[in-house]
């Protein structure tokens, strides 16, 4: 395939911000991807948006059955959650079907914009190539095994961009899955001239687009013997497109000497469960609770949990709380931000993991999290940490274990603030000989409170 003219590029590039403008989530809709992806030259199935039945069916008929319908609606981030993909259409009568069945149902929930009939492509090779602009890094790219087991091996390289062959074949040989590429039980071996070029192509866009997108997926990219197919993708735009070399960002310290200072905490995913992250956070608060309200939150509706009254909904606390610690799993915490902006509440530590370290949805998820921070003014640190400590108030909600009674150092007059878990945890132990910790922070993938902020704030 030729690569059409920047003119094009921009001109799809310039449709999918027009789109994303309307949207808080700045999410571009998988139709107006895919044209990006096909002027960059990227290989995707034959396909068709259509507004309604009857130029569905036309247009089914032309890409020739059996076809792939999706459901296509900025407000639907995991279309499989919600049944908004069909499979296998075969004929003009399971098209319609699609209309009556999914596509009104999820019409009267959702702001749906159409439906994107796609050609059914055969098996292959499942990989992702994910394009991420870090906001250290800059624009940086992912390749691994996709599908379904992207979150199960988590096999996956990065580079940062601009990327060379060599760094394409670097990231390829390294993966564990390199054995199915090259021919393994049964499988056809991949043609590893394809499969570059099919990566630097999708880099290349990436540096062209660097300014303008937060990321972008294709998962799966299904590989073949001589030929590859990006079958699923999806793209979001930055909030700003503005690119400065220096930043003029300041830290942000509103609501920050809550953290430290909370009188009362709310622990979402409280669990009387031994060998849970929200039995050994609730344990520990509840053992250092010095005055401190401890208000559990579970929603399987404990009466108690440790002895300590727990609530179903957050809402039914009927006090102010100044601080949510959460250890649920990632996809509820968008839930549990509403709740906690109707509660009144301003700070939250979300130990929850599993998000754009993992790419997918999961890192769409961590996307939406960073956008409610600023949306609802809740100041957030995590997800993807272990928690914090202040031995002078004292609060402590660290995470070091299931069922570990690990003594806290003593008060000093250093505060520590790592990214990584590990390292903090790690200094933690080793602060007995005679150092001391005033406060010590993990912030892991630090979606609104940042180095910046912790640091302006603690000196």
């Amino acid at each position: 395939m030729t690569l059409t003219s920047n003119t094009s590029e921009q001109k799809e590039l310039g449709k999918a911000t027009k789109f994303a403008s309307t949207s808080t989530t700045k999410i571009v809709t998988e139709e107006l991807t895919m044209d990006i992806l096909a002027q960059h030259g990227i290989m995707v199935p034959r396909y068709s948006f259509v507004a309604n039945e009857d130029d569905a069916v036309e247009k089914a008929k032309a890409l020739g059955f059996p076809v792939v319908g999706k459901i296509i609606s900025p407000q639907i981030l995991h279309k499989t959650d919600v049944k908004a993909v069909k499979m296998g259409l075969n004929s003009e009568a399971e098209v319609r079907q699609l209309f009556a069945g999914a596509y009104r149902k999820l019409s009267s929930q959702y702001h749906v914009k159409g439906v994107l009939l796609e050609e059914m492509v055969p098996p292959g090779i499942e990989l992702i190539v994910a394009l991420q602009n870090d906001p250290q890094f800059g624009p940086i790219i992912m390749v691994g095994i996709g599908g379904l087991y992207t979150e199960v091996f988590r096999d996956v390289q990065f580079r940062v961009l601009p990327i060379s062959k060599q760094d394409v074949l670097g990231m390829i040989g390294n993966l564990k899955c390199q054995k199915l590429l090259s021919g393994f039980r049964g499988f056809e071996p991949i043609n590893l001239a394809m499969l570059t070029d099919a990566i630097l192509r999708i880099g290349n866009l990436g540096t062209q687009l660097a300014d303008h997108y937060e990321s972008i997926e294709l998962n799966p990219l299904i590989a073949y013997s001589n030929d590859y197919c990006a079958v699923d993708c999806k793209m979001i735009l930055k909030e700003n497109t503005r690119q400065e070399a220096i930043s003029t960002a300041k830290p942000d310290l509103s609501y920050m000497d809550l953290f430290f200072d909370a009188t009362s905490v709310a622990v979402f995913g409280a669990s009387p469960q031994l060998g849970t992250v929200g039995n050994a956070i609730l344990q520990k608060l509840i053992l250092g609770n010095h005055g401190k309200k401890i208000f559990p939150v579970n929603a399987k509706g404990y009466p108690k949990i440790m002895g300590v009254k727990a609530f179903k909904h957050v809402h039914e606390i009927p006090e102010r709380i100044d601080l949510a610690v959460v250890a649920t799993d990632l996809k509820f915490v968008p839930a549990i931000m509403e709740s906690c902006d109707r509660k009144g509440i301003h700070n939250m530590v979300i130990l929850s993991g599993g998000g754009k370290e993992i790419g997918g949805e999961r890192a769409i998820i961590e996307h939406q999290v960073g956008l409610l921070a600023r949306n609802y003014g809740i100041r957030v640190i995590g997800p993807n940490c272990i928690g914090i400590l202040n031995s002078k108030s004292p609060l402590d909600c660290i995470f070091q274990g299931y069922g570990k009674r690990i003594q806290k150092p003593p008060r000093g007059q250093i505060a520590f603030v790592s990214q990584s878990g590990t390292f903090g945890a790690a200094f933690l132990e080793s602060a007995f000989d005679g150092l001391g910790v005033s406060k010590l922070v993990t912030y892991g993938n630090r979606t609104n409170v940042d180095e910046a902020d912790l640091i302006w704030y603690l000196a």
